[in-house]
């Protein structure tokens, strides 16, 4: 799957917006992204996520997981694993806000995780 918009096109059209003077540009960048020295990482701070979500309103889906292997856990998505695969996967920014919550800015992320029935782990696998 291809990557629905980078991260530099989207900070600029939010800088843009809020009318922030491009010295700041630096200061925010860091402040926005979990990984702000991998451009492909779309992880959000907590502050990215307020910015995106109450600040400017985006649309955004909340996700709680369970564990797949024993249900009567939750997934835990604050794991080595699952983590190196969200960073390398997904194609919308994202907050993980809880260590089983994950709120998703994309469309279309949401309805393909839909279609596999909400298991985070099997949709990760088969989203490239």
């Amino acid at each position: 799957m291809e990557q629905n918009v980078d991260r530099e096109t989207l900070q600029d059209a939010i800088f843009d917006q809020l009318i922030i003077p491009e010295d700041q540009y630096s200061y925010i960048y860091k402040q926005f992204w979990i990984n702000p020295s991998n451009k492909n990482s779309l992880r959000l701070t907590k502050r990215g996520y307020v910015l995106l979500s109450k600040t400017l309103g985006l649309t955004y889906y909340v996700n709680t997981f369970r564990d797949p292997v024993n249900t009567t856990h939750a997934l835990n998505l604050t794991q080595g694993m699952v983590l190196l695969q969200l960073d390398r996967t997904m194609t919308c920014p994202y907050y993980i806000s809880d260590f089983n919550r994950l709120d998703l800015f994309g469309e279309k992320e949401q309805m393909w995780l839909a279609m596999y029935d909400g298991d985070l782990l099997k949709f990760l696998a088969s989203w490239k």
